[in-house]
């Protein structure tokens, strides 16, 4: 089974992303039902499987709860997938040979298909939803991180704060003025039903 056949369940994401002519783009998985009715069968696992290095198999299989080791096979999917998408390449996770900035920050360094420029990227996952930050022009390094309610719940206080203001407040000192503006723009336009699955990037 191809990498294609387990991510078309969330293309209409990506399509609408990979149509933006930003060079720095964020997708995202979100782990539905439907997609661990799909992994959960062996052979659909074991031919998935074979889209990426030994080495990466071997850490994913001895993960000991289901949904770490679908998240972690997502997480080695996704990249070279969108690559694929937006170079019109066919590679797989195989062929992605990485370097990393002072900071630790991965990019790409081959295979030379994709080296017209250097791609640097971020991955994360929490709860659910694996998350890509990916630059195709490689101008700077480039970080993501996932959180959820329950996590920024452990760290503010309700009676001072709202939980989906707390980037002003509890955390504000570790968001720029553009993100605080970006955050405030993403929840404003969320419903009331995203709010317990929020997940915010930065």
């Amino acid at each position: 089974m191809s990498t294609k056949d387990i991510l078309n369940t969330c293309y209409d994401s990506f399509d609408a992303t990979l149509s933006q002519t930003h060079s720095t783009l964020f997708f995202y998985i979100e782990i539905t039902q439907e997609l661990k009715d799909l992994l959960i069968d062996d052979f659909t696992w074991e031919l998935t499987m074979r889209n990426i290095p030994l080495k990466q198999q071997l850490a994913i299989n001895n993960l000991k709860f289901q949904s770490d080791r679908i998240s972690k096979l997502l997480n080695a999917l996704i990249l070279p997938f969108i690559i694929n998408c937006k170079l019109k390449t066919n590679i797989t996770a195989k062929d992605l040979v990485y370097g990393h900035g002072e900071f630790g920050k991965p990019f790409l360094v081959g295979p030379s298909c994709v080296m017209q420029t250097k791609i640097s990227f971020n991955l994360s996952d929490e709860d659910g939803v694996i998350g890509l930050l990916v630059q195709f022009d490689g101008s700077d390094d480039v970080g993501l991180d996932l959180a959820n309610w329950k996590d920024i719940e452990k760290f503010v206080d309700p009676d001072k704060s709202d939980v989906s203001q707390f980037y002003h407040t509890d955390f504000r000192e570790i968001f720029s003025d553009v993100e605080v503006s970006e955050l405030d723009e993403t929840i404003s336009g969320m419903g009331e039903e995203m709010e317990p699955k929020l997940k915010l990037f930065f």
